[in-house]
């Protein structure tokens, strides 16, 4: 079987990249989102939890989390996004600052396999008629990283009356 030529560079070309990328020693990061209860009650608290994890055995500096509601249901009244009550932002490292409609947590240096676990509490305002309508967003920015998949997350949530 014959291989063109330009299927082996572009082969080739992936390869080094990959390898640049681990001799640098930049660390991927992985996020996950998972929410609690669900379904959740107007008025009542409702939990998301993030899950930060070093995926590479170096260590990745300037780590940030950022939490913020991605999609909220419109107010009857005003028709503006009925954002929640933002009650707490913590981590299992270090501290988290409300700003804006979302919280964001400086989590400086996470040595190879580290796993950073973080609790935003929000209280919704308004019901859903659909999950889509309510979704917390989690995502990392990594110092010196390009953006990649893994580090972005959403969870919707159905929030009955």
């Amino acid at each position: 079987m014959r291989v063109p030529v330009a299927a082996l560079l572009l082969a080739a070309a992936v390869l080094s990249t990959s390898a640049e990328a681990s001799a640098s020693g930049r660390s991927a990061v992985r996020l996950s989102l998972t929410d609690s209860p669900d379904p959740a009650a107007v008025g009542a608290p409702l939990t998301y939890t993030a899950t930060v994890t070093n995926t590479r055995p170096g260590v990745s500096a300037g780590v940030t989390l950022y939490f913020e509601m991605r999609f909220l249901p419109a107010d009857p009244q005003t028709h503006q996004p009925a954002s929640p009550e933002f009650v707490s932002g913590t981590t299992s490292t270090h501290g988290c600052r409300l700003h804006d409609d979302g919280f964001i947590c400086p989590l400086g240096r996470l040595t190879a396999k580290a796993v950073v676990t973080a609790r935003f509490v929000v209280v919704p305002k308004l019901a859903t008629m659909y999950r889509a309508q309510f979704a917390g967003g989690a995502y990392t920015h990594v110092q010196g990283e390009p953006y990649s998949a893994n580090s972005d997350a959403v969870q919707q949530t159905m929030v009955r009356s």
